[in-house]
């Protein structure tokens, strides 16, 4: 391959010879070049890192650029060296030439700069030189060292003088302030009118005559120091009591005095306050209840104060010893007393011991004994000094608070009710102080799981995760609301189902924070169930109530409108409630001959107190404008706190087609009464006639009949026959009139209607000799008095009439009152008759007898039944035939 010589491509081209051609491929010639190469590229290489690291090290040196121009230097060398190596097999002599161009330009400067530097090394000084130089440094070093430590002592001296709290100052023999501290300066040192005070100005002139001779005649040698109480003045209207001391020394052969002055002013008020409190603690110690005493042990010496004394019940004992006090313990308390005095000895803590012993009534108080020793240096006690108190009082309160907390925990752990108390732990999070084993039994757990822990532990493990949210919900109201939070909330997991009623209480501390919140839950499942009941009740009641055949409404007195009506009230009336309402007065619905029945019946209803039912028909306006006739049934629903009448229930029918139909009846009833009558007169008219005709024929032919007994028979027949027919007529002109619209109802006794019945059949009672008694008789009924003496003569007739020949009549009449009504019987030991007949004997014209066995129209037991039908009771018989019979006659209540 052919290329230019001259060329840059021919500088860089390695198909050059390689180096290792001149060594012949030798190995031992080439691997020694490249080993020693390598060495020397090495050894290059770590040169620079060493110059460098010096340089860092040795900053104070300066010309770093010798330093790095030496490494630039030698690391060129290096990689000249390792590109000798390359060219032994790859003949890259141009990249080889380029190392060795760079490492003579780097070489050049450095040889420069190196030339640069000569005279500045030339100025670095030899080792000799140096080591004069350290060794002189060296010297002035310890010569500075000296002077400083002298100094530094004589700082701290000065700052010691400084810090005395007394003054302090030199003088020499002239009494010449040489020097004073900053004690002195502030406060022995002060101007006067603004002139300097010296010390000899401020001293009075006795203590300033005796400074000066003293300090005249100081020498400095074994003499003696200066001392004298005397005031100071500190300024012009101060003067201080103070303590001076002056001590003449000897300091470089001359002779100074050291004065001293300390205020003794804090000295002698603390001596009056001193006694003052002294006094003070004398006077606490004769007023408090506690007892002070003092055991001088290595004697057996006591010091008792008067109220221990008092207290024990010895106050007249003027020379008390310990034995006055220990007698007056408890035997059974003795040796507590002594074991506690022995522990204290023992442990040198405290000694504290509580006893029973004798009070100032002589009676037996508890007592607290407390004290102190001190000890010698053997530990053994000196003296003992302590109080004795009466706390019997205490203890009766300790023992009551003590059953108070048992009852109050009874009440805590026997509640029905859930109980627990939060606090916030250091994480904000509530956590679980208190738990009761109601609490624990509701959850299904036990305090161990619960107690000292915070919500987020008990999270998953004993509340379910949306549960404890709602409880933190619950629990951050109370906390940021700092109010009491009542709320109701359902708990439903695993075996636990139940409504809850839970209040939350927070409690603040001193400053004003809650600390605390306590939480309290009902079991109000039973409750809820029963709500839901009740809503469901009242759903079907609803439902009832308009389903019902009358009408309903609730009237309120206080707004003079009804508040409830139900669907058949619309649907009879045609209006609903507020249809109702928006009539200003409710009485415009009524019809205008009703009104005053109603207003009346308004009244009566409102005074009532035991909420009685009132009845009332009238006649209302149907919202089409016709009249609807209403029977209504009213009563009070509640009342105030004061008695007064708050809502009016009321129910209703609607009657019209039934008084229709009742008048119609009414006026049937009087035209068949109007018939009977005619029809009876009528009847009687041609049966009167008979009567008087066949009593005159009997008259006139009496004496033409006497042999002539069939004519004497047919006419008693006839007359008789006619009798009979009066009768029947009469008593069926009775039944006819007995109806609803005859009845005329009072009140009266059973005791009244027999008297006026046994009146009437005196003389069937005498002939007889028949026995009646009465039980019960002077029970009140409410009936129509006609008609019962009417009824009661049909029984007691038939009672006596239906008897055997052989045997008196016996009748009992009793009443007896039930919650359905009045019941009277009567009773009689006649004939009887067969069970199967005892209904049929009411029926009219109905006889079980010949009229030759007994008289009678057949029509009596039918007026009986009529008569107490329209009463709204029931007559019945019950009988055996040759036993007798008992009426029994059902009134019901009015």
């Amino acid at each position: 391959m052919l290329m230019t010589t001259s060329s840059l491509e021919a500088f860089f081209n390695s198909n050059y010879m390689p180096h290792g051609h001149c060594y012949l491929w030798q190995p031992h010639i080439l691997w020694s070049h490249v080993v020693a190469d390598f060495v020397i590229a090495v050894s290059y290489f770590s040169l620079p890192v060493a110059i460098i690291l010096f340089a860092l090290k040795r900053k104070d040196i300066g010309e770093n650029k010798l330093f790095y121009l030496f490494s630039s230097f030698i690391l060129f060398c290096g990689i000249t060296h390792l590109i000798g190596i390359l060219t032994i097999w790859h003949g890259i002599y141009g990249i080889h030439a380029i190392s060795k161009i760079l490492t003579a330009m780097v070489s050049l400067v450095t040889a420069i700069y190196v030339y640069k530097l000569i005279p500045t090394a030339i100025a670095i000084p030899t080792l000799s030189q140096y080591k004069n130089v350290k060794q002189q440094l060296f010297l002035e070093q310890a010569q500075s060292n000296t002077l400083r430590s002298k100094l530094d002592d004589f700082k701290f001296s000065q700052f010691m003088l400084d810090s005395m709290p007394v003054g302090a100052l030199v003088l020499d023999k002239n009494c010449t302030s040489i020097y004073s501290n900053k004690t002195f300066e502030q406060y022995f040192c002060q101007d006067i009118d603004g002139v300097a005070v010296t010390l000899l100005d401020a001293l009075p002139n006795d203590a300033k005559e005796q400074l000066l001779q003293y300090c005249s005649t100081a020498t400095g040698v074994n003499q003696s120091a200066f001392f004298i109480s005397t005031t100071y003045q500190i300024n012009k209207h101060s003067i201080i009591p103070i303590e001076l001391t002056a001590t003449a020394s000897q300091f470089e052969q001359h002779v100074y005095i050291v004065v001293t002055l300390k205020s003794i002013e804090e000295i002698n008020e603390f001596k009056d306050k001193l006694a003052l409190s002294y006094k003070k603690l004398e006077r606490a110690v004769s007023a408090t209840e506690d007892g002070i005493w003092e055991w001088y042990v290595t004697d057996d010496t006591v010091s008792y104060s008067k109220q221990l004394l008092t207290l024990i019940g010895k106050p007249d004992i003027e020379q008390p010893r310990f034995e006055d006090w220990f007698s007056h313990i408890h035997p059974d308390y003795q040796l507590r007393v002594e074991n506690a005095i022995e522990e204290h000895f023992r442990t040198k803590e405290k000694y504290i011991v509580e006893y029973l012993g004798k009070d100032k009534q002589g009676k037996y108080s508890w007592f607290i004994s407390i004290g102190d020793s001190e000890f010698d240096h053997n530990g053994d006690p000196i003296v003992m000094s302590g109080s004795l108190r009466n706390i019997n009082y205490a203890k009766e309160l300790e023992k009551k608070y003590q059953e108070n907390a048992e009852f109050l925990n009874a009440i805590y752990e026997g509640n029905s009710h859930a109980i627990w108390v939060l606090a916030l732990d250091e994480n904000k999070d509530y956590i679980y102080h208190v738990f009761n084993d109601t609490a624990c039994r509701w959850l299904g757990t036990n305090k161990e799981e619960v107690i000292g822990k915070n919500l987020h532990q008990l999270t998953g493990t004993v509340f379910p995760i949306e549960i404890a949210k709602n409880l933190r919900h619950n629990y951050n109201r109370c906390l940021l609301g700092g109010a009491k939070v009542d709320y109701i909330e359902h708990i439903a997991f695993g075996e636990v189902n139940a409504w809850f009623n839970t209040t939350l209480y927070p409690i603040y501390d001193s400053h004003g924070e809650i600390n605390f919140i306590v939480g309290t839950a009902i079991d109000i499942t039973a409750e809820k169930a029963s709500e839901q009941a009740l809503s469901h009740h009242k759903e079907v009641l609803e439902k009832v109530l308009n389903s019902v055949v009358c009408g309903l409404y609730i009237f309120s007195f206080e707004s003079a409108k009804n508040t409830t009506i139900n669907a058949r009230y619309t649907e009879i009336l045609g209006y609903t409630l507020d249809e109702l309402n928006n009539f200003a007065d409710i009485y415009s619905l009524f019809h205008p001959d009703d009104i005053s029945l109603v207003k009346e019946h308004m009244s009566a209803v409102s005074s009532s107190i035991s909420g009685e039912l009132f009845y009332l028909k009238y006649r209302f306006k149907h919202k089409s404008g016709h009249w609807i006739w209403c029977y209504s049934a009213d009563r009070i629903l509640n009342y105030n706190s004061k008695g007064e009448p708050v809502e009016m229930l009321g129910t209703f029918i609607d009657i019209t087609d039934e008084v229709s139909l009742m008048q119609q009846l009414k006026d049937s009833n009087e035209y068949l009464e109007r018939f009977a009558f005619v029809a009876s007169h009528d009847l009687q008219e041609p049966l009167r006639k008979i009567m008087a005709f066949s009593e005159a024929l009997s008259q006139r032919l009496s004496d033409k009949l006497k042999g002539d007994e069939d004519a004497t028979f047919e006419l008693s027949r006839l007359h008789s026959a006619a009798h009979r027919m009066q009768k029947m007529i009469n008593d069926v002109l009775k039944l006819s009139r007995i109806n609803y619209f005859s009845l005329h109802l009072q009140k009266t006794t059973v005791k009244s209607l027999f008297d006026v019945v046994s009146d009437v059949l005196s003389l069937q009672i005498e002939q007889s000799a028949a026995s009646i008694k009465l039980k019960g008789e002077l029970t009140e009924i409410v009936v129509d008095v006609s008609l019962m003496e009417q009824v009661l003569q049909n029984l007691l007739s038939n009672a006596l009439k239906f008897c055997k020949e052989s045997r008196k009549p016996e009748i009992l009449i009793e009443v007896k009152t039930t919650a359905q009504g009045t019941t009277i019987s009567i009773q009689d030991n006649g004939i009887g008759i067969d069970e199967q007949f005892c209904e049929k004997i009411f029926e009219p014209f109905k006889r079980l007898h010949g009229r030759q066995a007994y008289e009678g129209s057949g029509i009596g037991l039918a007026i009986c039944r009529q008569a107490i039908k329209i009463h709204g009771g029931k007559i019945s018989c019950f009988s055996k035939k040759g036993e007798g019979t008992t009426m029994v006659i059902e009134l019901p209540l009015t």
